[in-house]
């Protein structure tokens, strides 16, 4: 080890001459520490000098959801099903959105996709209006890469395929195919993981992000999300579905880094597999 390079905690010790190493150590386990802007929490990580460590005023698990990542551009958040992405027109709705702004004390922190409230997984914020642009061509290329989990009813006759069709959304906010001329256009590709005759364990990927794109395609072919009641399936455990965004990955646009972020399943999904005999 050279010179210039010291681990975090010998870091800490030197940053911060009144703290004791118990109190370094709390720090570093309730996620107080900041390295280069995200959060650590291993005491022998290594820092160059010019690392910015910086111990946060407040813990950063204070939020009834985890921030998978953060910078001086975005957050990432691990949404969790049912709660909204952004707000509703019901005031009192608790929101990722709301609960960010508030954290990071910034009215100009904005959503730059959303996933249902049923739904959880990594969620995207943006800053800046600069970064909003740089991630908005992202999504504009395809080039970040969003990964779903299911649960469906009925086996499927192939491993894998691609949904193609054009969507419009009814008075009752529900989502339906349509014609080109009526419709935006929706593509979802989806991988069988396991089946049976009764069910299908799936793998999804999107390469547009329409409103319930992935709920409306299972659906009409057949192939409803379990628990899923707006798109025809039964209720299995309040407003909860069997589906969740798994992972997200892209090239950071500035760091030019792969950043990949995944998400823990629901609670129900691994009694939803073992019910289904699909484990």
């Amino acid at each position: 080890m050279n010179n210039s390079q010291k681990t975090l905690f010998d870091r800490l010790i030197m940053e911060y001459p009144d703290a004791s190493k118990q109190s370094i150590r709390k720090w570093l386990k309730h996620g107080r520490v900041l390295l280069n802007e995200k959060v650590v929490r291993k005491s022998d990580v290594m820092t160059q000098n010019l690392d910015k460590v910086i111990l946060s005023k407040k813990k950063l698990d204070n939020l009834p959801f985890e921030i998978l990542y953060f910078d001086a551009d975005i957050v990432v958040a691990d949404k969790p099903a049912g709660m909204l992405s952004v707000a509703s027109l019901d005031p009192s709705e608790k929101h990722v959105h709301g609960y960010l702004k508030k954290h990071f004390k910034s009215e100009k922190l904005a959503p730059l996709h959303r996933l249902d409230k049923e739904v959880g997984g990594p969620l995207i914020f943006v800053k800046n209006q600069k970064s909003f642009d740089l991630y908005k061509n992202l999504f504009v290329r395809h080039e970040i890469k969003r990964e779903y989990r299911a649960i469906v009813h009925r086996g499927f006759e192939t491993d894998s395929g691609s949904y193609d069709s054009y969507l419009k959304e009814g008075n009752s906010y529900r989502m339906y195919e349509t014609s080109p001329n009526e419709g935006k256009r929706a593509i979802t590709h989806y991988q069988v993981i396991n089946q049976n005759d009764e069910y299908a364990f799936i793998k999804l990927q999107l390469h547009t992000g329409r409103k319930n794109q992935i709920r409306v395609h299972l659906s009409t072919d057949g192939h409803s999300i379990v628990g899923d009641v707006k798109y025809g399936a039964e209720s299995i455990s309040g407003n909860a579905i069997a589906l969740y965004g798994h992972h997200l990955e892209f090239i950071h646009p500035v760091t030019k880094k792969l950043m990949r972020f995944k998400s823990r399943p629901p609670f129900i999904f691994d009694r939803l597999l073992k019910k289904a005999h699909l484990l």
